[in-house]
């Protein structure tokens, strides 16, 4: 799909004093994301839920409102990756993020690829009698 509006393409392509526009967003959530988590309240608990969610929801945290939050964030923050991304090469298919996944599959994942150890063959255990 093409023919998107100029303005679209200023975050993909634009630049400002030099620097292009994904930098300058990178910096902004770094310095957000810096702020919230070492100055808020907010912050702590994530920290706390991080560390150890049943202490964190036994001392009274909302565990589930805050996962849900940060949650809620992750995805806002995956939309405007895939809309700079899109800005940037300024044109669209349905294939366009083939290959820029993860490799790794997360811990609660039950569909991690098998490694080649678990595979192989066990060695032969030496039998009581000898």
């Amino acid at each position: 799909m093409r023919g998107y509006p100029e303005w679209f393409f200023v975050l993909g392509q634009g630049d400002v004093m030099g620097v292009p526009t994904q930098l300058w967003l990178l910096l902004l959530a770094i310095v957000i994301a810096w702020i919230v988590l070492a100055r808020t309240t907010f912050g702590r608990a994530l920290y706390a839920i991080g560390h150890n969610e049943v202490a964190a929801r036994f001392s009274g945290l909302p565990v589930d409102r805050y996962k849900t939050a940060i949650y809620t964030f992750s995805g806002f923050m995956a939309g405007l990756a895939g809309f700079i991304f899109v800005s940037r090469v300024s044109t669209t298919r349905s294939d366009m993020g083939t290959g820029l996944s993860s490799t790794s599959s997360p811990p609660w994942c039950s569909a991690a690829p098998a490694s080649s150890a678990a595979s192989a063959p066990s060695p032969a255990r030496p039998s009581a009698s000898s």
